[in-house]
């Protein structure tokens, strides 16, 4: 009977209503009857010391008795809470039973004169000597009495001590420890809950404590008045989780809110209490990340609104969501060779592979990849690099440095694009002489190193070319002969080693992700600019300038030390809303226009503004350039005056308003009407405008222009300039395009990358 006892409660719990067996019968069956009701499994009688004086006439055996009686009506367990560690001054066992084994607390002892004998505090004295027979034998007695009565378990509340130790119980329930709950704090264990004296919001958290606990705790309400509804609760949630898992605080003792939970099988639960004395909005901005998403307040413990109130506790059930199943993937193993050999981390490189990386003609490029295999064996890697017009790779042998850095060093000797990969594998020739050169200074017998060698060489020969053929054929009849000399010594020889590496089958063999390498001439990295405004040059203020007044500069210029001559737009300015001078929005007669509001009857974007000089005037300046050491970089700016010409060409490369009027550029509240943007992805068909677009810069790198200055180029989608760049440089590897700078890093840093 009592071990089908015991496996009840560990399947159940135990949850206690506590109530005084000084409580009349009546009293005693209307609780036990309430306990049942609220999920209550256990009837626990504090006061059930029989030795008590204070009990003596209250005819203590029947009314325990009774009481245990009663919760078998309403089908609970009885327990008995005892004190076992401690006893008043005139208790049996301190003044007649076991004197010596009790002992005043040491806050109640007064300063010890050794003169003088030790006085005995009045208060409770503390067992001391639990080992003690008599001790130990007058509670057995007592608790078998109390069985006899038809107690089931016991408990003790708030034991400084272990007590006595009572060897097997012979009870089903056992003896347990309760701690009385003090504050909504961290600790699992059995937990007594006492109602009495507690506003609404404490006794809340004591009971939220409660359910955290674990699957043992005890209910004290002398008045009977507990809230009912989170009592069922909180037997439900013990009853249902009996998982004993830990008490996690997730935030500490100083943050705004205290937030402990207890996992479950299938969820946990969650405590909430607003530390402040301000409301605490309602979900904490700081929730910490839970292993739950869904939550649901328990009953009796209401949802909050918008906020917790100061010191509101809230009791939530957590559930764990399902948790996402993989896509349904082959079965069969991967045995992949190439899997087997890590390449990670490869530099120099931007977006692995996606972009390339940007050198200017003979510059080192220092190549860096993680390599590494499982085991000990011994890898090789290389790093293969080519021109894409070129149909073989050219090799560069890498060297392993610590921690499984492999590094390579190559450079590029044309304009254009280029590209390299990093590929590994297992070295077997390489592993077979290290390990041999380790065995042979150990001493060992290498007779069967010395055969498996020969087979490497003789596997090796059968797909060695020219090069490594006449080495290995050396070594392999030196091995053959049957009394050969010194054979270790020709397996470890450099001169075979290299033969090896000829014809080595790579085994395992990776490869990383292609590096693309755009190679560019000097300019690109650096160059000395001087900015000039051709119509700015005369000497003549009434006079515009001419390219002819530029020439006459040039030897100036380059005498400074400048290399690169940099023209805003030259192109013809159109007279629409034209700007006035100092960017005023009326212009007068003689005004010339900001340059960058381009196009005219006289042309567009290929086209020379009449008074700067003829296509033959530009071409005689690039050719003074040259000579002085000057390049003439072009300002690109795409934007349009409403009198370019593609407005009436094509006027569905443009957008325009509900009512039929141009969408002029704007930054608002600005507006600038002498300019109008182009539509990259219009109705029409918008590849025409690019090519258009394309053909502008191909035109005036015809005429001798490569560089570009780019104006607002985050203005233009990302996806044309990587077109425009791409389909510029396949015509002429030597044009260069400079983005202006300006306030957004990252975008800057995407144009940089095309």
């Amino acid at each position: 009977m009592a071990s089908k006892n015991k496996a009840a409660f560990a399947a159940s719990g135990w949850r206690a209503y506590a109530v005084s067996v000084r409580e009349g019968h009546s009293e005693v069956e209307r609780r036990a009857d309430l306990a049942r009701k609220l999920g209550f499994n256990v009837l626990l009688a504090l006061g059930a010391d029989a030795a008590d004086p204070a009990l003596s006439d209250l005819g203590i055996e029947t009314a325990l008795q009774a009481f245990a009686a009663a919760a078998r009506r309403s089908g609970l367990s009885a327990s008995a809470a005892l004190v076992l560690d401690r006893v008043s001054a005139d208790h049996p066992l301190a003044c007649e039973i076991s004197p010596g084994a009790y002992w005043p607390q040491a806050a109640d002892l007064p300063l010890i004169d050794p003169r003088k004998p030790i006085a005995r505090a009045s208060s409770d004295l503390m067992l001391r000597r639990p080992q003690a027979a008599e001790v130990i034998g007058w509670w057995r007695a007592q608790l078998e009495r109390l069985a006899g009565l038809g107690f089931a378990s016991f408990a003790q509340i708030d034991a400084a001590s272990p007590g006595v130790r009572l060897g097997r119980a012979s009870t089903e329930g056992g003896v347990r420890n309760l701690r009385r709950s003090r504050s909504a704090a961290p600790g699992a264990g059995p937990l007594l809950v006492e109602a009495d004296g507690l506003d609404e919001a404490t006794l809340q958290a004591r009971l939220a404590e409660g359910v955290l606990a674990g699957a043992e705790w005890a209910f004290a309400d002398a008045e009977g008045l507990a809230p009912t509804e989170a009592l069922r609760s909180v037997n439900r949630l013990i009853h249902c989780d009996r998982s004993g898992g830990a008490i996690r605080d997730w935030t500490g003792s100083g943050g705004a809110f205290q937030l402990l939970s207890r996992a479950a099988p299938t969820g946990g639960v969650v405590l909430v209490r607003n530390r402040q004395s301000r409301p605490l909005a309602w979900p904490p901005a700081d929730w910490p990340p839970l292993p739950w998403r869904s939550f649901a307040p328990v009953a009796g413990f209401e949802a909050p609104g918008s906020a917790l109130a100061p010191d509101e506790t809230l009791l939530l059930e957590a559930s764990a969501l399902t948790p996402a199943k993989p896509r349904p993937a082959d079965p069969a193993p991967p045995l992949d060779p190439a899997l087997r050999v890590i390449i990670s981390s490869v530099t120099p490189s931007v977006d692995a592979g996606a972009y390339a990386i940007k050198r200017v003609i003979g510059e080192r490029i220092e190549v860096k990849a993680d390599i590494f295999a499982d085991g000990h064996e011994k890898l090789a890697a290389a790093v293969l690099a080519r021109a894409v017009d070129e149909v073989g790779w050219t090799r560069h042998p890498m060297t392993a440095e610590p921690n499984d850095v492999w590094t390579a060093q190559l450079s590029f000797d044309r304009l254009g694009p280029h590209e390299f990969v990093v590929e590994a594998w297992f070295d077997v020739w390489g592993g077979f002489v290290r390990d041999l050169e380790k065995k042979r200074q150990a001493g060992l017998d290498l007779a069967l190193e010395v055969r498996e060698g020969r087979a490497l060489i003789e596997a090796a020969l059968a797909r060695a070319s020219a090069p490594a053929a006449p080495e290995l054929t050396r070594a392999a009849k030196a091995l053959a002969k049957p009394k050969a000399a010194d054979t270790v010594g020709l397996l470890l020889s450099a001169p075979l080693a290299a033969a090896m590496a000829a014809a080595d089958a790579q085994p395992f063999l990776a490869h990383s992700f292609v590096q693309p390498v755009e190679v560019e001439r000097e300019a690109a990295r650096f160059s000395s600019w001087y900015e000039i405004f051709p119509r700015s040059q005369t000497p003549d203020a009434t006079r515009h300038g001419t390219f002819a007044d530029v020439v006459k500069r040039l030897p100036r210029i380059a005498a400074m030390g400048f290399d690169t001559l940099y023209f805003p737009p030259i192109h013809p300015i159109g007279t629409k809303n034209r700007k006035g001078r100092n960017n005023s929005l009326t212009a007068q007669p003689g005004d010339v226009g900001s340059p960058y509001a381009i196009g005219s009857p006289d042309g567009g974007h290929d086209a020379l503004h009449p008074e700067l000089g003829s296509l033959d005037d530009f071409r005689a300046l690039v050719a003074a350039a040259k000579a002085q050491g000057l390049e003439i970089a072009l300002d690109f700016a795409i934007q349009c005056s409403p009198d370019h010409p593609w407005l009436r060409e094509h006027p569905d490369w443009f957008v325009w308003r509900a009512d039929g009027s141009m969408k002029y550029a704007e930054n608002p509240p600005k507006k600038y009407e002498d300019i109008v943007n182009l539509d990259f992805y219009g109705e029409a068909d918008a590849s025409a405008l690019w090519r258009a677009l394309r053909d502008v810069v191909l035109f005036w790198l015809g005429e001798g222009v490569k560089t570009f200055r780019v104006d607002n180029p985050h203005t233009k989608p990302l996806p044309f300039w990587r077109w425009l760049i791409a389909e510029v440089k396949a015509a002429d590897p030597e044009a260069i395009f400079l983005s202006e700078a300006f306030t957004r890093p990252k975008p800057m840093y995407h144009l940089a990358k095309v």
